[in-house]
């Protein structure tokens, strides 16, 4: 008998926004009109606090997180390319609670290796989500999920409880063969991105039942804003044009890193919670090469050997978009299965437990925009240093060629998104 097979995407929608004043990214009304659901799965109550993960679930999301990063560096372009491997572990995992036998044997490998339980995992990533999550005049970093699917489709409840319970996900059901369908979807991921991340589903196919879909929206200032006035312009060496494109300068006291194959700074944001370091590959290097060799152990070691040191710093200013499919970057990972139909198995999502469902696609979309004030930018004030009367400096770095960035959890030093500029 021919098998059919009803099909669910994982879409990930992610942003970094800098510079901006906002209120909340739950501060507005979307319009949403689906159904929601959860009105029929009460949700563990949602703590405001939580501890910082255990150091289990800090290696299992730092090995995923650098092998989603390092194969990133393989698809080498010329183009600017971002991801958030925060945003991929969180959709993927709460993807997890729908599979099972070999799918979630493969699933809990690749992202929670460390752990022997699935719920223990669920656990550790919850306390994660909530850690992250931030609100103050310095910093806003907010996470949002949800599991949109078909109205003709039977979700199972427990599916979408321990979802609700672990990573406060809401529950939408709407009639897919709608065109307004995929208006909903994209309006809220809109909303929860502050309007910077306009669409993440261009339309529904017929045999689509569910979307997955998590959104992360940062923005933080500078511990030490740039001055504005000391932004000018200057040459940026992309490798295949010479662009002449905004600087920010900063001369002072920065953290400064060396490793055998780069230097960088680390600047933290204003509430030390977060960090944005900026790595400057070696002339033998590219950018799309030094990110291939990051990992946990060596971004820890430039962490803890950095040195304070009287720094002359140049940043371009940039703003850039980026999207992609994740399917065989996510297969060459090691978790081929779930997008095989006739081997993935996500019985749990539904009461039958018929294993009729696979991953077709994963889509990612990122932004982000970096400037004098703050976010994921990195500057150095040359122009201080030449017009005016200041100490000696002990280096002078200027980023005017493709480098790598990172903007990491300074507490866990987990990657929460990690990219290359390569054109500002």
């Amino acid at each position: 008998m021919k098998r059919t097979h009803s099909v669910f995407y994982i879409a990930i929608a992610l942003l970094i926004a800098g510079s901006l004043v906002l209120s909340g990214c739950n501060g507005r009304s979307s319009g949403i009109s689906a159904s929601d659901l959860m009105l029929h799965v009460e949700a563990a109550e949602w703590p405001g606090t939580a501890d910082l993960p255990d150091s289990e679930f800090i290696q299992s999301a730092a090995a995923f997180s650098w092998n989603l990063i390092n194969l990133a560096g393989q698809q080498e372009t010329d183009e600017n390319k971002m991801i958030s491997p925060a945003s991929v572990y969180l959709a993927l995992a709460m993807t997890l609670n729908g599979a099972d036998q070999d799918t979630k044997a493969q699933m809990m490998e690749q992202l929670a290796a460390e752990f022997d339980s699935r719920d223990a995992f669920n656990q550790e990533a919850k306390n994660w989500l909530i850690h992250l999550q931030r609100q103050t005049e310095e910093a806003s970093l907010h996470i949002s999920n949800a599991i949109w699917y078909h109205d003709e489709f039977e979700a199972d409840p427990d599916f979408l409880q321990t979802n609700a319970d672990y990573f406060d996900a809401d529950a939408r059901q709407t009639d897919f063969s709608e065109s307004q369908a995929v208006d909903l979807i994209n309006d809220w991921v809109s909303e929860k991105t502050e309007g910077k991340i306009d669409s993440i589903v261009d339309s529904i196919d017929a045999d689509t039942v569910m979307f997955l879909i998590n959104a992360i929206y940062f923005n933080a200032d500078w511990q030490d804003p740039f001055e504005a006035e000391l932004t000018r312009d200057r040459v940026f060496y992309a490798a295949d044009a010479e662009i002449e494109t905004p600087f920010m300068h900063r001369l002072g006291v920065i953290d400064y890193m060396r490793s055998d194959t780069a230097e960088g700074v680390m600047l933290p944001y204003a509430d030390n919670r977060f960090g944005f370091v900026a790595l400057l590959p070696d002339d033998n290097l590219s950018a799309d090469q030094l990110l291939q060799q990051l990992d946990q152990p060596k971004l820890k070691q430039l962490l803890e050997n950095r040195e304070t040191k009287m720094t002359d710093l140049a940043l371009p200013k940039f703003e850039s978009e980026y999207e992609t499919s994740l399917k065989d970057t996510l297969a060459d990972l090691g978790l081929g299965q779930m997008f095989n139909p006739a081997a993935a198995d996500f019985s749990l999502m539904q009461p039958s437990r018929q294993k009729n469902l696979y991953v077709e696609d994963v889509k990612h979309k990122t932004y982000i925009r970096v400037d004098e004030k703050g976010t994921e930018a990195a500057a150095v004030t040359s122009v201080e240093m030449r017009v005016t009367s200041v100490p000696e400096t002990d280096h002078i770095i200027v980023f005017d060629r493709p480098f790598v960035y990172l903007i990491i959890d300074l507490d866990t030093q987990l990657p929460l998104f990690a990219g290359i500029m390569s054109k500002p």
